[in-house]
């Protein structure tokens, strides 16, 4: 018997390989390849790829090819409608200069030189999604004639093989796109366990877990028969918030809010998502509904003083509204506050949560900048410290 000894990283590291070579395998003609080039860690080939060809390949496989990557194509973008402008004039002859190409990361690629294609295994486009989706929605509208006149324009393509993904391609995925919007959130939009999570949310709930820019929109738009799926969406990014403010894990509740992309450092984020698991997120999250339910009646007196539905929930008087001005910026701090009182007695209902709001309007007799004062960590050590001092109060 031979015994070989994995570290729990390694496995998790195999157990990931596993789920991306999930991934497509698919040939790609090309009108010239480039002579490859390999590191310790790499192959890297490199060509050009007539745009005709780049709608065959990858039309049919549309909704799996870029799995890999951070957003998915956002019809509405002015980018994209850069790309069609050029996809529609003669300026397409110059595609491939006015064009940053395509990236596609896979577990292997042969150049198959005697037929003039990539064989590519395990590959997702991980840079260049709204060009191949604008490729393929524009040539969608021709006629087949008209598709076959784009066999004479070209993008620059580039196909990155590493045999062992995980860092480097969360890395590369992540500089790679910085010509839209980068949120924080999409770091991690390619962890296991929060695919994992997404699948739950996406399959046991009304929600649909949003880990990549543009995702919820793609997914319907490609899916028939979810064209008129009605499910409320979730961004990872506020999930991520919402779970950080309750545990407070890390002690970075106070700075959900206004700083959350600190929340998205290798170090927090790998702690946040081990507290994830499906029921707790669930649950959290609609605590946090049900808690913005109560702010939004807040806010829409503010605006109008006829809307006094905020008035009967909290049973007050309207000279007593200026007393719960922090509901305006505090919702992270009474949600931190509701994981402190639900830690010690189990689950909270709406009538606690309204006395918690209450309690909490003590931690602010003096103050004059709420939203300052919100964020504060001395305001939400304050708030622990009364809930636990008085919980009697509160049950």
């Amino acid at each position: 018997m031979e015994i070989k000894i994995l570290t729990a990283s390694k496995i998790a590291l195999l157990y990931e390989n596993n789920i991306r070579d999930k991934w497509c395998d698919f040939k790609l003609k090309y009108k010239k390849s480039l002579n490859p080039f390999s590191d310790n860690i790499s192959k890297v080939y490199s060509g050009y790829v007539s745009l005709f060809d780049v709608y065959t390949t990858f039309n049919p496989i549309k909704d799996k090819v870029f799995e890999g990557n951070v957003r998915y194509l956002n019809p509405n973008s002015k980018i994209n409608e850069g790309i069609r402008a050029t996809l529609s004039t003669e300026e397409r002859q110059f595609f491939h200069l006015l064009n940053n190409g395509v990236t596609i990361f896979c577990k292997q690629c042969n150049d198959n030189t005697t037929n003039d294609f990539f064989d590519i295994k395990n590959g997702s486009i991980i840079n260049g999604a709204q060009t191949v989706g604008t490729i393929i929605n524009y040539l969608n509208g021709l006629t087949v004639e008209e598709q076959n006149t784009y066999k004479d324009q070209f993008l620059f393509l580039r196909i990155v093989q590493v045999d062992e993904y995980k860092e480097i391609m969360d890395r590369m995925v992540y500089t790679l796109n910085t010509q839209n919007e980068m949120k924080s959130s999409y770091s991690v939009s390619n962890e296991v366990p929060l695919k994992m999570l997404q699948k739950k949310f996406n399959e046991e709930t009304k929600y649909f877990l949003e880990l990549k820019n543009n995702e919820f929109n793609f997914y319907k738009e490609n899916n028939p028969n979810t064209k008129k799926m009605l499910k409320d969406k979730i961004d990872i990014e506020t999930l991520v918030q919402v779970v950080t403010a309750y545990y407070d894990i890390e002690k970075l509740a106070n700075i959900a809010k206004n700083n959350k992309g600190s929340l998205f450092e290798k170090n927090n984020i790998k702690t946040i998502i081990e507290k994830m698991s499906f029921e707790n997120s669930r649950d959290i999250y609609e605590k946090y509904l049900n808690l913005m339910n109560i702010i939004k009646s807040y806010r829409s007196y503010r605006k109008n003083p006829e809307n006094t539905n905020i008035l009967n929930i909290l049973s007050i008087q309207e000279n007593e509204i200026e007393d719960y001005r922090f509901l305006n910026t505090g919702n992270f701090l009474i949600l931190f506050g509701l994981g402190v009182y639900e830690n010690k007695n189990g689950q909270a209902s709406i009538d606690i949560m309204i006395k918690l709001i209450k309690l909490t309007k003590e931690i602010f007799k003096s103050v004059e900048n709420f939203s300052v004062a919100t964020r504060s960590r001395t305001k939400f050590d304050e708030l622990k410290n009364i809930i636990e001092a008085r919980n009697a109060e509160l049950n």
